[in-house]
């Protein structure tokens, strides 16, 4: 110090020459600006921007850079590497960083598809006052420097250009050894210190030297300690200071309930009584905002500058008619009332077929094929035979109902009478009207009693059949209007109505099967063809609703937030009932004109249990301190 004394007493007794100096060199140079703007340019000592032929930075804090990886001095998180950065290039502003979307780890020295400024990253840190470090490119020439640097083993960020005291430990500053004159505080990673004797530091690395920030005394944190940066302390005062920190503390101690707490940005269930590091990420805690606070019964307050940086929106809760428009695909089936099968009821053989294609149309009563049967011949012979004898009019009677009951007409059977002579073939005849869907004998087969011959239905009406989701049970009905359109006339709809709901539920597709009855007369819709189905659900009259995004559904209870006070968001528990593709019906516990939260909502959500976390851990303090204090009185 006493160097410093003979300096000043030195530049003080030769103040008056230095005025006459710079009078005569005004003078001199005052018709050549250029000349002394080029002179000044050559002749003062600029400081620089630092460059980095590979430049790694901090993805929270960007203006924490160094040429190899290591860590953030103020978070202590790994620096990322920057591609595409150019070797000899300086740090470039944070603007023009930019980041991965799905990675906000990867960084970037370009624009590029799937990048955003790393500004715009969830991770990015505004710096604080005095927290810029001085590798950012926008380097201010009023930072500090230091003829001799002197800095703290554990806290590099205190610096002095000559022996002092940290203000944060009270550890005596070390000499940083090859330190140049007059340039600033280096980065901690800048800085090397002795493997063997950590309170040894330089500038420059060299054999038994290991980087600051691997040195067992750093500890990262903070770059700003009660309002100072790297020379924002008076070293001269340190006493007067650390009895105002011990008074600050006396007076936290006294004022227990109104404690300041301590929580990490990434990871915010971590809360804590005393400033430290994070366990799980080994960042600073920070403490908790005083901005946003828990009111009564959960509330949460949101100051208004708050508010509109997380873009808070609020709907008004109505009264209101709700439609559902059901859509679903289905498939055109035969209706099952309109459908036949034609069989014998004799064996025999097929000696003509009149029907001999699929796909045809048949009224009720046309002849479909003639058979002959052994069965039948026996059959006509004793109906004659009792015809002729006319001694029992029962014989006759009995022998004319075993012939209808193996499917012949009345009609063959009075002309069996009239010519009084045994068919050998006799004709089976359509039991009902239809196109024939399936043919199963050809002329000559044989066919056995009960044999299927032919099947045969009437195609309108026409069914349809398709499924809906369980969810969507509540707004169907039988008799609810339908309208069906087919694959290869988009532009053309039909109507119907849905006809039937089946009472069983699809175990594999949690689906219910319904039926729709649609008139077909021009055969437009045909079996098997793939439709789409629109059914028309009668409306819910007069119900509360809120817009869908209004609802936090967590699987066990549905949440919305409700403005009870300008700025006052209180979680509150709802039922659901209908939904739409906009709204859910509310049935309990909301009230037409409140309103709720539909945009922000979950991070209300985060701050009430982020709140809720906090009064559990005061109440648990406050326990705790009670019962010591019991204990001490026994």
């Amino acid at each position: 110090m006493k160097r410093y004394s003979r300096s000043v007493a030195a530049l003080t007794a030769g103040l008056g020459t230095i005025t006459l100096l710079a009078i005569a060199l005004v003078f001199m140079f005052q018709g050549s600006s250029d000349a002394v703007a080029q002179q000044g340019h050559e002749g003062h000592e600029m400081h620089e921007p630092r460059t980095f032929n590979e430049l790694y930075v901090c993805s929270m804090h960007p203006w924490e850079a160094s040429e190899g990886p290591g860590p953030c001095s103020i978070c202590n998180m790994a620096l990322s590497k920057v591609e595409g950065h150019e070797p000899g290039a300086p740090l470039p502003d944070v603007e023009n960083i930019f980041v991965q979307k799905g990675d906000f780890m990867k960084l970037h020295s370009q624009p590029g598809e799937g990048r955003v400024s790393i500004t715009q990253s969830p991770l990015y840190q505004p710096p604080k006052e005095g927290e810029m470090g001085h590798d950012h490119a926008r380097h201010d020439q009023s930072e500090p420097t230091y003829d001799e640097l002197h800095v703290c083993s554990m806290h590099p960020w205190e610096a002095s250009d000559g022996p002092a005291e940290c203000s944060i430990c009270g550890m005596p500053l070390s000499e940083v050894q090859g330190h140049e004159e007059g340039e600033p505080l280096p980065d901690a990673s800048e800085i090397w210190v002795d493997k063997d004797n950590p309170m040894k530091l330089f500038a420059q690395p060299g054999e038994g030297r290991i980087p600051m920030t691997e040195s067992p005394y750093y500890q990262p944190g903070k770059k700003m300690e009660e309002g100072g940066g790297h020379e924002g302390h008076d070293h001269g005062n340190d006493s007067g200071m650390k009895e105002k920190a011990g008074a600050e503390m006396e007076v936290a101690a006294i004022e227990d309930d109104e404690a300041t707490l301590w929580t990490c940005g990434m990871h915010p269930e971590v809360i804590e009584e005393e400033p430290g590091i994070c366990p799980i990420c080994q960042m600073d805690l920070t403490p908790l905002k005083s901005g946003t606070a828990s009111g009564g019964g959960g509330a949460v307050a949101v100051d208004p500058a708050t508010l509109q940086s997380i873009g808070v929106r609020t709907a008004p809760v109505e009264r209101r008619d709700l439609f559902r428009e059901v859509r679903s695909d289905g498939i055109v089936t035969v209706a099952e009332d309109q459908e036949v099968r034609v069989n014998t009821r004799i064996d025999g053989w097929i000696e003509k077929l009149y029907v001999n294609k699929t796909g045809v149309r048949v009224e009720a009563g046309e002849p479909l094929l003639e058979i002959y049967s052994p069965a039948l011949l026996t059959a006509q012979e004793e109906y004659l035979l009792a015809v002729k004898n006319q001694e029992n009019g029962r014989l006759v009677e009995a022998a004319r109902r075993r012939l209808e009951l193996w499917d012949i007409t009345g009609e063959q059977i009075d002309a069996i009478r009239r010519s009084g002579e045994v068919q050998r073939t006799l004709t089976l005849v359509a039991p009902s009207g239809g196109i024939v869907l399936k043919k199963h004998v050809v002329e000559g087969s044989h066919v056995n009693a009960g044999g299927d011959l032919f099947t045969i239905a009437e195609l309108n009406p026409i069914w349809i059949r398709t499924d809906i989701y369980e969810f969507e049970l509540p707004w169907v009905s039988a008799g609810d209007r339908v309208t069906v359109m087919n694959q290869y006339d988009r532009d053309a709809s039909y109507e119907g109505r849905l006809d039937f709901i089946y009472p069983t539920l699809d175990p594999k597709h949690r689906t219910a099967e319904l039926r729709l009855v649609l008139d077909n007369p021009d055969l437009r819709f045909k079996p098997e063809m793939f439709v789409e189905v629109r059914i028309y659900a009668d409306p819910a009259r007069d119900v509360v609703a809120v817009p869908k995004e209004a609802v936090i559904r967590t699987g066990e209870r549905n949440l919305v937030f409700v403005e009870t006070e300008p700025g006052l968001f209180e979680p509150r528990q709802v039922h659901l009932g209908l939904e739409t593709d906009q709204h859910y019906e509310i049935t309990h516990n909301l009230a037409a004109g409140e309103a709720v939260v539909t945009s922000g909502q979950f991070l209300l959500d985060s701050e009430a249990k982020l709140q809720e976390a906090i009064q559990r851990r005061i109440a648990a303090r406050k326990s705790a301190n009670n019962d010591e204090m019991q204990g001490h009185q026994h």
